[in-house]
């Protein structure tokens, strides 16, 4: 038992910096942001803080849900769409503390092992 656990942790040791190495993926042209104030989630506010045009805008959690996923704002998380040549990793650095914003980020890929 205890050679399995220590052979799992060395195979993990060596995967585990194979997976940080690759520059992840994301959708062209996406961002997953979250406003401070569910007034600012309207495509004109968007528009205006991205400083970019908004081919469209999705709620990720609409209000219907309610319980938890209301209480910690889940119903403020916005999937944003903007033209695939705009570049994300410099739009996500530029408004990473706008005060606006509780966060930006692109829309990653994320692919199960």
């Amino acid at each position: 038992m205890k050679k399995t656990i220590i052979l799992m942790l060395i195979a993990l040791l060596l995967v585990l910096p194979l997976s940080f190495s690759k520059e992840q993926e994301y959708v062209p042209g996406q961002v997953i942001l979250k406003v401070k104030d569910l007034s600012q989630g309207t495509p004109e506010q968007i528009e205006s803080i991205l400083n970019k045009e908004v081919l469209e805008l999705r709620q990720l959690f609409p209000e219907k849900d309610s319980g938890v996923a209301l209480s910690i704002g889940l119903n403020r998380i916005f999937l944003v769409t903007v033209d695939k040549n705009t570049n994300i990793l410099q739009l996500t650095r530029r408004l990473r503390n706008n005060p606006s914003l509780d966060y930006i980020e692109p829309n990653y890929i994320y692919q199960g092992t």
